[in-house]
């Protein structure tokens, strides 16, 4: 009968295994988490795994400032995260797809690789600007009027996509804007 047990334990904590990297493949970083945390107490061991998908979520969360702001600010600051590895997860499964041949797929992830890039770096780097809802009092003077028109009266806020994104970085200086400055042309 232990024996039994043991061997339904293993399929079990396989099952959660799988679905975890199931979750993980489609993006669904909460579920991923849950299902390895979960199996990692039943076996009583410390996950990379786990603590790749946390590190993760929390920069994926670093959008989510008005709830993580202090939080966000102490992981940057301890460097338990730089901030862009939720980038490098979306490139890697955008890679994985494109081995697979499902091309579509695989750009749409570039797509939001190069979306959230932007939307990080404004967060990270430049006091939380956010492209859902820019505030012109975090825009240094010079830009204020340039972006106010910007303002879709319907929704009353300024939001912005990808090419603006990285426009408002080469704006602001930054970089990554310039360098898309350079080759947008």
């Amino acid at each position: 009968m232990k024996q039994e047990n043991d061997v339904e334990k293993y399929l079990n904590s396989l099952t959660d295994k799988l679905q975890a990297f199931d979750a993980w493949d489609r993006w669904d970083l909460d579920t991923a988490f849950e299902l390895l945390k979960n199996d990692s107490k039943k076996e009583n061991k410390n996950n990379s795994v786990l603590s790749t998908i946390k590190r993760i979520r929390w920069s994926r969360d670093l959008l989510n400032q008005e709830q993580n702001k202090e939080k966000n600010a102490n992981l940057l600051k301890n460097g338990d995260i730089y901030g862009l590895e939720a980038v490098e997860d979306l490139l890697l499964n955008a890679k994985r797809r494109a081995l697979q041949e499902r091309f579509d797929d695989a750009v749409g992830r570039l797509y939001r690789s190069m979306e959230l890039t932007a939307q990080l770096i404004l967060q990270i780097d430049y006091n939380g600007i956010r492209t859902s809802n820019i505030e012109l009092d975090l825009l240094p003077e010079h830009l204020k009027d340039k972006y106010s028109k910007k303002r879709n009266s319907e929704k009353n806020r300024i939001e912005i996509a990808l090419a603006a994104s990285f426009d408002l970085l080469a704006d602001l200086n930054s970089p990554e804007g310039l360098k898309w400055k350079t080759h947008r042309g």
